[in-house]
Order: C-alpha cells, then structure tokens, then sequence
C-alpha cells in the first residue's frame, strides 16, 4: 500500500502555503515573459543586447526572491510566532533578510531594462537626455535603498524581528514612493515621443497603450506599502502571522513588474506595431553587434548611433 501523501491544509493559522502558490506561479509567467521578449528581440537584432542581459539577470533575482519566500514559508511564515522555535525564527528571519536585498535589485534593473531601450527609440536627442537622467536616479535609488535595507538592523542585521531597527514603515514608504513614481514617468515617456511622430492618431495610441502597460503595476505597489504599513508594522506582535499579507503582495509586485518590463516586446504586439506605421531599423552598437538585416530604412528623430533603433515612419498610401 502506497504511503499517503502530506496534506497541506491552509487555515488562518498557516497561511504560509498561499505565498508559495502565489510566489511559484508568478515566477513561471515571469520567466516565460522573459525568454519570450528575449527571443523576440533577438529574431530581429541577432544578438544579445546590453538590455537583453539586464533583463536576464533582473529574472535570476526574481527566481531568487521566490526562493527566499518558500524558505520563509517553510520556516513559519503566515503562522503564529508561539507555534515556531528558535531555530525556526532564526531561519525566518534570515530569509526575510534576504528577500529584502532582492527585491530591491529586481525592482531597479526591470526598470532600467525598459529604459535603455526606451532612450534607443531616438537617441541623440533631449528624450534620450531625459531617459539618461531617469536612469541615474534609478541608479542611485537602487544602490542607496539597498545599502538602507543591508543595514537597517543592529547589531544583527539580519535580525528584523529580534534586533533594534530604524523605522522600516517610513523608509518602505519613501521607497515606495520613489517606485511609483518612476513608474508613472516610464509609461509617460513614450507618450512624449509618439506624440511627435508623423502617424496616424490610432498607431499613436496603440504604440502608447503597449507601453503603457506597466501601469497595471502602480496599484499593486501602492496597496504592498498599505499593508507594510498596517498588517507588518513592527507594532504587531506576531511578525510571522501578520507580515504574511505583505509578502503575498510584495511576490505578485515584483513578478507582475518584471512581465510588464516585457510586455511591448511579446510577438503580438511586435506583429500590430508593425503593421503600417513601424519600421525596424537596426544598427550595431559596436563590433560585437550585427543586425543581420541587410535593409535601411529613413530615420526620424535622431541621427545613427550605435545601438538597435525602432523607426517609425508614415504608412504609404
């Protein structure tokens, strides 16, 4: 007679499981979404791309973050705190720790893969400026709110439950700020510089649309900081039943984030963009890059530079 198989029963004592059911799934619709948008672009550019390996390792981040999670989940996350021994608490917190030092990496580079090719659409002008300066304040968010995470809790670090640690609600508020509000700005951009091209208003609204996408995150980080600053406040005292919520939306954030940064490039939408009103045009961006293509087209809003550029021009007649 066959053993029978564990049961895993979620209550309102062991929640845990649904994080990892949440945490899994995204990642597997994540991942698919970046092989996708890699494939794609390399079907047309035939070679691998500056924003191509951000991307990639943005995904290895990813994968990592919900790695930690299932490890927290395995270590009492979503149940009562009394029902957990020291050692398990010691893991919990350990994997909580880690988890923070990828989300913010995730959340920084998916951004920055987006906006490199964003500032390729028309290089050599005042958008590319813009799209430079953003992602330097991108840059530096990232390095600033990591070096914040790493040290937000002494003389243990690691320890976010046990340790004395800065006020964790006011610094996730303002990071989260700061991550809605780049958002905001990386789905205007495009609209800034469609808005100029010689096309029909509908391709201009379908070319928006398609990057404008990555709205569908601002919602969802704004209700993660919600629940931070409610269910996970150090106030609470059980960290490990009540910090659930946040964890369960922090892991749909964050894979929601990286899929939407691949989103304009999936085959549909390359396919409509294409249809009338965009053209391809790919340039080197130095010796290792090759376009494969032996075509040119007309080029608007810049001049040639080194790197693969999307052209749009008008449709014949």
């Amino acid at each position: 007679m066959a053993p029978s198989q564990p049961t895993v029963v979620v209550s309102d004592n062991n929640e845990g499981p649904v994080v990892n059911i949440a945490a899994w799934l995204g990642m597997t619709v994540m991942i698919i979404g970046v092989f996708t948008r890699i494939g794609s672009k390399f079907s047309i550019v035939r070679k691998w791309t500056v924003d191509d390996t951000i991307i990639f390792v943005t995904m290895l981040f990813a994968i990592g973050h919900t790695i930690t999670l299932s490890m927290m989940v395995s270590n009492g996350l979503g149940q009562p705190q009394e029902k957990l021994n020291e050692e398990m608490i010691r893991e919990f917190q350990k994997f909580g720790y880690a988890s923070q030092l990828l989300y913010i990496p995730t959340l920084s580079l998916g951004k920055l893969s987006t906006l490199i090719y964003l500032r390729a659409l028309a290089p050599g002008s005042r958008y590319a400026i813009l799209n430079l300066v953003l992602e330097g304040i991108v840059i530096l968010w990232g390095i600033s709110a990591e070096f914040a995470v790493a040290f937000q809790c002494m003389p243990t670090r690691w320890a976010i439950i046990t340790s004395r640690c800065f006020d964790r609600i006011l610094f996730w508020n303002v990071i989260g700020a700061f991550d809605v509000l780049t958002d905001i700005i990386i789905v205007i951009l495009p609209g800034y510089l469609v808005w100029a091209l010689c096309m029909p208003r509908g391709k201009k609204f379908v070319v928006f649309i398609v990057f404008a996408t990555r709205i569908i995150i601002v919602p969802l980080a704004i209700f993660r900081l919600y629940l931070l600053s409610t269910t996970s406040s150090p106030s609470q005292p059980d960290q490990t039943l009540s910090s659930y919520h946040a964890y369960l939306f922090t892991t749909i954030d964050l894979n929601t984030a990286v899929f939407a940064a691949c989103l304009p490039f999936l085959k549909p939408f390359i396919e409509n963009l294409s249809s009338g009103a965009l053209s391809s045009s790919i340039e080197p961006m130095d010796s290792s890059y090759s376009s494969g293509l032996g075509s040119k087209f007309s080029t608007f809003l810049s001049s040639k530079q080194n790197y693969p550029i999307l052209v749009f021009t008008r449709a014949p007649p």
